[in-house]
């Protein structure tokens, strides 16, 4: 194993990694990852990019779809999908990471020379979101957000079903992790925050979206995306929006179900697109005393946030 002394350092914070390690500093992870600015990150991502992602030059029409991972990136992006090909998605030959690259794991160059208007997922928080170099460059952010328990779960299968991570835990050992920030992306209270305090400033280059809202009203939420991206709607193209982009149609969508990557995963592992469910979480978290302490640390990060309000956690 090899010591967090060896790595960089910058302004304390230990800031990357070029090998695979499972690390943290001071406290080895039981998975693959490495640390770009004090964030556990997928070990795709390049950290020395990444520490330059705010100075990216932005285009006021690129739009990003920003999430913590498992917090409906996936739906999101078929949704915009749906928006800009009228309810056609099947018309664009094309997989939506093809359609949304991952900014952080995808070369400058190749993100520069995407043609206008310009649509990247991204699971930056914002601090180290790309934002341009002027107001007048400035871009436009949609933001979902999940209840935190019900991503939890969600992350946990996804790290337990892909190769990379070499995670082999139970969930005990990963809401801990969780909760101490020592997943992929980072401390999702600390994430959710950053963007949340945006909205506190009124921030009309963001668009805030629950994952909740999403399967309760989702004609709300499709024309709420069509307005922010000023893309025309009707009632016709929501009606199709919302079958092409239900969970049943996403599921057998070769386009959208990640499918393509199915060398990446394990053996008997969970499908990506696993259950796509409001309160799964409560099939899971059967420890009393750390589903108390899940609470405790809810409340603690963000009290006197928006956040706070938007979910009960019992």
């Amino acid at each position: 194993m090899a010591k967090a002394d060896t790595y960089p350092v910058m302004n304390g914070i230990i800031q990357g990694v070029e090998s695979k390690e499972r690390w943290f500093p001071g406290d080895p992870l039981p998975w693959t990852t490495q640390i770009c600015h004090g964030i556990t990150c997928n070990i795709v991502i390049d950290y020395k990019r990444c520490l330059k992602i705010p100075e990216f030059e932005t285009k006021p029409d690129d739009v990003f779809i920003v999430t913590y991972p498992k917090s409906g990136t996936t739906w999101m992006q078929q949704i915009v999908k749906c928006i800009r090909t009228k309810g056609h998605p099947e018309t664009v030959d094309e997989h939506l990471e093809d359609i949304f690259p991952w900014f952080e794991a995808m070369p400058q160059k190749d993100m520069e020379d995407r043609p206008s208007p310009r649509i990247y997922k991204s699971h930056s928080p914002y601090y180290m979101a790309a934002k341009g170099k002027s107001e007048a460059t400035r871009c436009k952010y949609i933001h979902v957000i999940r209840h935190p328990k019900d991503v939890c779960v969600s992350l946990f299968h996804h790290m337990k079903g892909f190769w990379d991570y070499e995670f082999n835990g139970e969930f005990p050992e990963f809401v801990d992790l969780f909760l101490g920030g020592k997943v992929e992306s980072g401390c999702w209270f600390d994430f959710v925050r950053t963007w949340y305090e945006c909205a506190a400033s009124k921030d009309e280059r963001v668009l805030y979206v629950r994952y909740e809202d999403m399967k309760q009203k989702p004609r709300e939420v499709i024309q709420q995306v069509a307005d922010f991206l000023e893309l025309p709607i009707d009632e016709a193209i929501i009606d199709l929006t919302i079958e092409k982009s239900s969970f049943a149609k996403m599921q057998k969508d070769n386009h959208a179900n990640m499918s393509w990557r199915k060398e990446e995963f394990r053996a008997n592992a969970e499908p990506f697109m696993r259950k796509g469910t409001v309160g799964d979480w409560k099939n899971h978290f059967s420890d009393e005393e750390q589903n108390k302490h899940f609470n405790e640390i809810f409340t603690e990060k963000l009290a006197g946030t928006k956040v706070e309000s938007l979910y009960d956690l019992n």
